[in-house]
């Protein structure tokens, strides 16, 4: 298992993403302007992540270990970026699209009890973690929905422009 949220900063991580959402509607032509906001988010956003915990499944992979199988949904990514606030102990996993894998040797006396416990207690820690995450992902897309109501204004008033002169040409546009 290696540890998450340790690949950089969530801040570093989700800021581009303002930069490049502006480019895009600063570039994207008259006619394919699509005025509803939600359009930028789903491209430019981020959902925090959500534990299933009622389908959470076991799975053996090989005798003598348990892999923890947590379902999730959200932006998988944000798993790798440590968010504001957090501890220096980091939950260690490994995760897909939207699963989390906890894997632990059962060879130990009492292992099943152990495991159990070890588990549970990594699970609390990603929690934490999630909570984190969460509150910062949340900030930037209250900051993204600013940013694209003032950058879809913008883009309005410059092609409203370039349509006034356009018509003052005195010629029909094709």
């Amino acid at each position: 298992m290696k540890p998450l949220f340790s690949e950089g900063d969530l801040s570093d991580a989700l800021h581009p993403q303002i930069d490049q959402m502006r480019q895009a509607i600063a570039s994207t032509p008259h006619d394919e302007v699509p005025q509803a906001p939600e359009y930028w988010l789903d491209i430019y956003g981020a959902v925090p992540i959500t534990l299933s915990e009622d389908a959470i499944k076991t799975n053996r992979p090989e005798e003598g270990v348990v892999t923890f199988i947590v379902p999730f949904t959200g932006t998988a990514e944000l798993l790798k970026y440590r968010p504001k606030g957090s501890s220096r102990s980091h939950p260690e996993a490994e995760f897909g699209f939207d699963e989390i894998y906890f894997t632990y040797d059962m060879d130990q006396p009492r292992g099943q009890d152990r495991v159990k416990e070890a588990f549970q207690k990594d699970l609390e820690l990603l929690k934490k973690w999630l909570d984190w995450s969460k509150r910062e992902v949340d900030e930037f897309n209250q900051e993204l929905v600013g940013v694209l109501d003032r950058s879809l204004a913008d883009r309005k008033i410059e092609l409203d422009s370039d349509d006034s002169l356009m018509k003052d040409l005195g010629y029909p546009e094709v």
